[in-house]
């Protein structure tokens, strides 16, 4: 009996050892990315945190670079010339339970393209395993660089702000997929200075372009702003835009933020605080849905911004928000009809297929108008399209998918944009009103498409 007595007594100290372990796990964690990319010789800090942590080891790093503990950081600098251009920096530690921690930060010396000769609020990048940079336009101080949002977790990385300059890099190999992204200079609080959306395809949607509509036509870009093709399926939806905000929003699609976790978007309600270009700037992943006692505009009291103004140009450099109902001549077989139910008078190849091809004179096999739907003036949702699970939807689960595009022009002087609504069996260029259907008003909150057309802003 005595030796099972000593036998329980030695179980329970074992374990109320192994718990009192537990209670302080040891943990060390590194502040911000694990990739970082440097110019020659540059140096750069990374913070950490450490919580019952008996003792710091020295950090292994490749040939040339230098890594050393500075109190609550750690300071990196890279190779000027010679060294390992890339490699892989190992942080440890040693907890109160005598386990190792190790963190480790890829690292790569790579010199940046200036593309500030195209510097717009769109970037447009074809180019995998590249790092570039822009001029942010003056903004200096206490700011740093982030990918605010995107649909891929590697096709864009790097995201920095730098002596006055933004810099990002492009995944290589399978890391570089079609996505699109909007990075941000941020500020102390998290808020936006400014934002730019990040364009991702692997083939140039510039290369093909077509003229058309009244007068000498415009060039039209092939796609929609964001498409990755003109196939017909969603990858030719692009992204969903507010009239007058140069933010863009994607479809229901998942989304990451700048660690690579996932993240949705914000909603908000206009009101007189949120309804500002202010705040549109500072919270570019924010969908400001219309209040009904404000006609459902985004803008709380009008029209808060202008599309045909360079700073609120989403598209980018050189091309702007298409006028829609001057493109729009050549959907009709007569030019002079602005709004039909009638097939007959659509200027169309073939049958209804996630949209509408355009039989526009002088191409051969016409122009794709994907009906990609839109994000609902309130709450913000994706809808009236056949979307990327196949399900036709509107708000009430049913109906055809449809097309919203957004022109340059806004409507009238009651806070509507001027766009082209479009659907299996109507077509109105005119307005976007759906003949005998009003819940497509053109309010300003809602998210419709864009095309770009050449412009000289």
């Amino acid at each position: 009996m005595a030796r099972l007595l000593i036998f329980i007594s030695i179980v329970f100290a074992v374990l109320f050892v192994s718990c009192e372990k537990e209670d302080t796990l040891s943990s060390f964690a590194i502040v911000g990315d694990d990739s970082m990319d440097f110019n020659p010789g540059q140096t750069k800090q990374v913070g950490y945190t450490a919580s019952h942590i008996r003792s710091y080891n020295d950090p292994k790093v490749p040939e040339g670079w230098s890594c050393v503990k500075q109190g609550d950081k750690y300071v990196i600098t890279a190779p000027t010339s010679g060294g390992d251009m890339t490699g892989e920096i190992s942080i440890s530690a040693r907890g109160d339970n005598d386990a190792l921690i190790t963190r480790k930060i890829a690292v790569a010396v790579r010199t940046a393209e200036d593309i500030s000769d195209r510097r717009a609020n769109s970037f447009i990048v074809t180019e995998p395993g590249k790092r570039f940079r822009f001029q942010t336009g003056g903004y200096t101080g206490n700011v740093k660089g982030e990918r605010i949002w995107s649909t891929s977790k590697t096709a864009i990385v790097n995201v920095t702000c730098e002596d006055g300059y933004m810099y990002f890099a492009t995944g290589a190999g399978a890391d570089f997929e079609d996505a699109n992204a909007v990075i941000g200079m941020m500020d102390a609080d998290g808020n936006a200075l400014w934002s730019w959306h990040l364009w991702v395809c692997r083939e140039d949607p510039t290369e093909q372009t077509f003229v058309m509509g009244f007068g000498d036509g415009y060039e039209v870009m092939d796609r929609n702003l964001g498409a990755f093709s003109t196939a017909h399926d969603e990858s030719s939806f692009g992204m969903y835009y507010q009239w007058g905000r140069k933010d863009p929003f994607a479809g229901p699609v998942a989304l990451y933020d700048h660690k690579g976790a996932v993240r949705t978007y914000d909603f908000e309600v206009s009101s007189p605080e949120v309804g500002t270009p202010e705040y549109a700037t500072a919270h570019p992943a924010t969908f400001i849905a219309g209040a009904e006692n404000d006609g459902y505009n985004w803008g709380f009291g009008g029209r808060p911004g202008e599309w045909r103004t360079a700073i609120l140009n989403p598209c980018p450099a050189g091309w702007m928000v298409a006028d829609m109902q001057g493109v729009g001549y050549d959907f009709f077989k007569d030019p002079t009809i602005v709004v039909s139910n009638d097939v007959e008078d659509f200027a169309v190849v073939g049958e209804y297929d996630f949209g509408w091809t355009f039989d526009v004179k002088g191409y051969d096999q016409g122009i794709f108008f994907p009906a990609a739907g839109r994000r609902s003036f309130s709450p913000g949702l994706a809808t009236w399209a056949k979307n990327y699970t196949n399900i036709v939807n509107d708000e009430s689960g049913e109906g055809s998918p449809v097309g919203f595009y957004w022109s340059c022009f806004a409507e009238g002087t009651e806070g509507g944009g001027g766009a082209v609504v479009f659907g299996e069996d109507y077509l109105n260029r005119n307005t976007g009103q759906v003949p005998n259907d009003d819940i497509a008003e053109t309010a300003l909150a809602g998210g419709f498409q864009v095309r770009c057309m050449k412009a000289g802003l």
